[in-house]
């Protein structure tokens, strides 16, 4: 299987603010793996820095692709790289619940209206 998870902006990090974000991700990419029904093609996780010095701001983006749908995007901000990126990956698994409930809910009303039409 090819490494589907591709990180992009490590090099600015130092080694264990690396680590941290790979165990993260890659904790929680089988829930998104399931929830795309194993349809993923290709997971990017986009680190930025802000600032200097003492204080620094990480930016993660994190996009999904799946041939069910062209891409799922969200980012977060903040000035913990773990919280930041769990926050991401959160947003993320919630856009992907959402749009496959939605789905599900309109199948159904549909299903529904089919029926009591015929009757």
């Amino acid at each position: 299987m090819p490494n589907i998870i591709k990180y992009i902006g490590l090099n600015d990090l130092n080694r264990d603010e690396v680590d941290n974000i790979k165990q993260i991700i890659e904790k929680d990419y089988e829930k998104i793996h399931r929830l795309l029904k194993n349809n993923i093609t290709d997971l990017y996780v986009h680190v930025k820095t802000h600032g200097d010095g003492k204080v620094k701001k990480y930016s993660i983006h994190i996009r999904a692709e799946a041939p069910t749908r062209k891409l799922f995007s969200t980012e977060a901000f903040d000035r913990d790289i773990k919280r930041a990126t769990r926050k991401a990956l959160m947003k993320i698994i919630n856009e992907i619940k959402h749009n496959f409930d939605s789905k599900q809910t309109r199948l159904s009303r549909l299903k529904v209206k089919q029926v009591l039409r015929k009757k």
